[in-house]
């Protein structure tokens, strides 16, 4: 049994949105995994070197529901997922249930108030498919030792990928050291941030330290989205995993890409 009631739908839509920017519009591929601890949404991209994940973290209060008793992994199709929410209306709540009598089904409640000021419960339900394979628990992404933790305004980091985008770049290398973060391209296309400036904000790196990572430039529309959400994004290094982006979405929980 599942049961996840968000007391602002349409942070949940928007924050399901950069999910739906790296697939196909006709895909529909995706998962859902969900345990005592909470519920993930996954895509990725075409080409699979970039994995973007919803992670809904358990929140309970007066507004706020999550209650499940079971683990399960199962295909979804998102951009139905997204569509559904669009029904939502305004801060309304949603709430979404899945019930171990009704198996492979999750209903949708939306949670409307009229002009009268009358909550009004609509009703859709979306049907689950067969995961293609046995995937991670989320929480491991965002549990992970990292050696250097950096955080920049999200619209500024899109901006910073935009410019280094240009001249056809499609690889960006980031020089972390202490105090500073520093965006290159083979083309000599350099920004720096700077902790000095209250450019950025910098955990984890030490005075003697210094880290290169290269990374394919990702998908700019799925990160414009999530900057909607989150005002910052955090980068996180480990010289073990590829390097994590972690937008914190208010209540909700993270709005996670990874590149694989």
């Amino acid at each position: 049994m599942l049961e996840l009631k968000v007391s602002n739908g349409d942070l949940l839509r928007r924050a399901v949105a950069p999910l739906i920017e790296l697939i196909d519009i006709d895909d529909d591929k995706g998962i859902v995994i969900y345990s005592p601890n909470g519920v993930s949404l996954t895509s990725w991209d075409q080409e699979g070197y970039m994995y973007a994940m919803l992670i809904i973290k358990p929140v309970i209060s007066d507004d706020n529901l999550f209650r499940c008793n079971s683990n399960g992994c199962a295909g979804i199709d998102l951009n139905e997922v997204y569509n559904k929410l669009i029904l939502q209306y305004g801060e309304s709540s949603v709430t979404v249930q899945a019930d171990d009598e009704e198996h492979g089904i999750i209903r949708f409640i939306f949670n409307l108030v009229d002009e009268e000021g009358n909550t009004v419960s609509r009703y859709e339900t979306l049907e689950l498919k067969e995961a293609d394979n046995v995937y991670d628990d989320p929480e491991t992404y965002l549990e992970r030792q990292y050696l250097a933790i950096i955080g920049i305004p999200s619209n500024d980091f899109v901006e910073i990928l935009r410019y280094l985008r240009e001249d056809s770049n499609d690889e960006a290398i980031l020089n972390i050291t202490n105090g500073q973060v520093r965006f290159s391209t083979e083309t000599n296309r350099n920004i720096i941030r700077r902790t000095e400036r209250d450019e950025c904000i910098m955990g984890g790196v030490g005075e003697e330290d210094e880290f290169e990572v290269k990374i394919d430039l990702p998908p700019l529309d799925a990160l414009q989205k999530a900057a909607l959400v989150s005002t910052m994004v955090w980068m996180l290094y480990s010289d073990e995993a590829p390097l994590v982006l972690n937008y914190p979405v208010d209540d909700i929980g993270s709005l996670v890409f990874y590149f694989d």
